[in-house]
């Protein structure tokens, strides 16, 4: 018998130790993050908690399955600990001192923000699927892509000195291609339809804590790939099958003027049918305070699933169309803009000029300079 439980507990340890992260944590960001005069950054994990400034060792975050409230749960002290810091006198974890110290992170976030964008031309920057924070083999991380994000945008002003970045860093999974612990492509499919989608929509619900209190009466919004359901969730009451209600009474950016661009959007336009289920007090469908921008890729390969006859195509394992007009899905949006939006903008820009994915190609076409000149008009 004494046996059997040794070979049985043996079983269950390889079995853990051969599973793999995929998740993207970020406990250790203070090491490799260095916000500067003009660019901040805002850390939420896979439930859309907000990071405390402190330091959290990834691999204890990674132990207790990339979510903050369970690390937290399993470290009394350490929560007791830091909330201390933030103006909590708590004597224990519990779920109702949890939801009180994420609540006064989030508005010592905006007041952190509020000073960082002061009388700014402000960009919301969002990063999609497979962005790992630290370099990983091959892949870029979600700091090179905000780079080539700020440079592109810098490159076009005359004056960058009023330009300032907001770049937000949430949980969109990554798994390599390569080396032994490489997944394969339909693990990485999965883990898009499965686990990253389910992110990217509590990452946008938990974003109308920050972005509606941003005191300016305008200001951007720019997401890559999958971070258009991140962009699409903050902004409008969709995604009912991935969101409890309670999220969606949390209020929906009123500024006055928002201009939004989702290029290589990874998602289809059926989640715009809620365009206009929004939580705000405004009359948006007489005068809307979005300006929604499009910029589509007809040849991206990520977004079109296929390699020449292989591949499941975009609407398979989450669907992408959008992005990729694939059947027409731009124009779909489009008709459904004139029938159901009639007060509301819509541009589209074409960008399919090569069959590359990463942001770096879309920063250099001519049309993603076109809109960054349009917004500045």
């Amino acid at each position: 018998m004494k046996k059997i439980f040794l070979l049985l507990s043996l079983f269950i340890a390889l079995h853990l130790f051969s599973q793999k992260n995929q998740h993207v944590v970020y406990g250790e960001k203070t090491t490799y993050y260095k916000p500067s005069e003009n660019v901040l950054g805002l850390f939420l994990d896979k439930n859309g908690d907000y990071y405390p400034d402190d330091f959290i060792a990834d691999k204890d975050l990674i132990a207790c399955n990339a979510s903050l409230e369970e690390f937290y749960k399993n470290n009394s002290n350490k929560f007791i600990e830091i909330a201390k810091k933030y103006g909590l006198q708590l004597n224990e974890y519990s779920d109702t001192n949890y939801i009180i110290f994420q609540d006064v992170l989030a508005r010592e976030k905006v007041e952190i923000i509020n000073k960082f964008q002061k009388n700014s031309n402000l960009f919301v920057l969002i990063h999609g699927f497979r962005k790992p924070f630290i370099k990983e083999g091959r892949s870029t991380t979600s700091m090179e892509d905000y780079g080539y994000l700020r440079n592109g945008i810098e490159n076009i002003h005359q004056d960058n000195s009023n330009t300032k970045f907001l770049e937000i860093y949430w949980d969109g999974m990554f798994d390599s291609f390569f080396g032994e612990n490489g997944g394969s492509l339909d693990d990485v499919f999965k883990l898009f339809e499965n686990k990253a989608q389910q992110n990217a929509v509590k990452t946008g619900y938990a974003l109308r804590k920050i972005i509606p209190n941003i005191d300016a009466k305008q200001y951007n919004i720019i997401t890559h790939s999958l971070g258009a359901q991140v962009g699409v969730s903050l902004l409008t009451n969709t995604y009912d099958d991935k969101i409890s209600k309670i999220y969606q009474q949390l209020k929906t950016p009123s500024q006055s003027e928002i201009n939004i661009c989702l290029v290589a959007p990874a998602m289809s336009a059926k989640p715009f049918l809620d365009y206009y289920k929004r939580s705000t007090n405004i009359n948006f469908e007489k005068k809307d305070n979005y300006n929604l921008s499009i910029l589509f890729n007809e040849k991206d390969l990520v977004l079109n699933k296929k390699w020449g006859f292989f591949g499941p195509g975009p609407r398979k394992y989450g669907d992408t169309s959008l992005g990729c007009n694939y059947e027409n899905e731009i124009g779909l949006l489009q008709n459904m803009f004139t029938e159901k939006f009639k007060n509301s903008t819509l541009k589209i820009y074409d960008t399919s000029v090569n069959k590359d994915h990463r942001i770096k190609n879309y920063v250099k076409t001519i049309n993603f300079q076109n809109y960054i000149k349009e917004i500045e008009k």
